[in-house]
């Protein structure tokens, strides 16, 4: 058992508050030591206080705190910050990919910021991929090689990246969605997961990189 462990793919999610991280590892199948799935929200804040670890058959999930983000609301980021390294380094079987989720595409200095910031904290020899979230009009597909190129001039490297929509399948069913959308949104979800796999299996390191 502790072999099947060891083998799975263990990535780390960073992205800003509210841009739908813990989205991608609920519709993942991630579920924590307890069985239970991140909580989702279609508010502004998000709804992930501390991180933590999740799972499915194939991946651990590290779930993060956004910059700012806390059960309190305000948290200065340099003790956010504090928390995520304390946080990796009492995770010292190390990670073998970065997932960077943001959600529109511009490239702006908060951005920007919060990657140098990761980027000091992990180091250049874990790989990094891009999703972008929220994007039904282009779910599944990959992010230009000219947009990546873009973030490179600013100092923010990326293996690959693609495009992804998970909309809150249970608040639409609430708000008595109609079906065909809910249909339309439940094919987006599966195209999502298909093509994160996808990009997952491709770049992650095939041993896990420790802090």
């Amino acid at each position: 058992m502790a072999s099947t462990h060891l083998s799975k793919k263990r990535i780390l999610i960073i992205g800003k508050t509210g841009v739908g991280k813990s989205s991608i590892i609920r519709y993942m199948g991630g579920v924590d030591n307890n069985e239970k799935k991140p909580t989702i929200s279609n508010k502004q804040r998000g709804e992930t206080f501390e991180n933590t670890l999740y799972k499915n058959e194939e991946f651990i999930f590290a779930d993060t705190i956004g910059f700012g983000e806390t059960n309190l609301g305000g948290r200065p980021s340099n003790i956010m910050i504090k928390n995520l390294i304390v946080f990796l380094v009492n995770n010292n079987e190390g990670f073998n990919l970065v997932i960077y989720v943001i959600d529109n595409d511009r490239i702006d200095t908060y951005v920007k910021n919060t990657y140098q910031v990761i980027d000091s904290i992990l180091g250049p020899n874990i790989p990094k991929i891009l999703v972008r979230t929220g994007d039904t009009a282009a779910v599944g597909e990959l992010i230009p090689q000219d947009g990546l190129d873009e973030w490179k001039r600013e100092n923010c490297t990326f293996m690959n990246g693609c495009r992804v929509s998970y909309a809150n399948i249970d608040q639409m069913i609430q708000e008595n969605k109609p079906e065909i959308h809910i249909k339309v949104a439940q094919e987006n979800i599966e195209e999502s997961n298909r093509k994160l796999q996808e990009l997952i299996s491709l770049h992650s390191n095939t041993d896990a990189q420790r802090l």
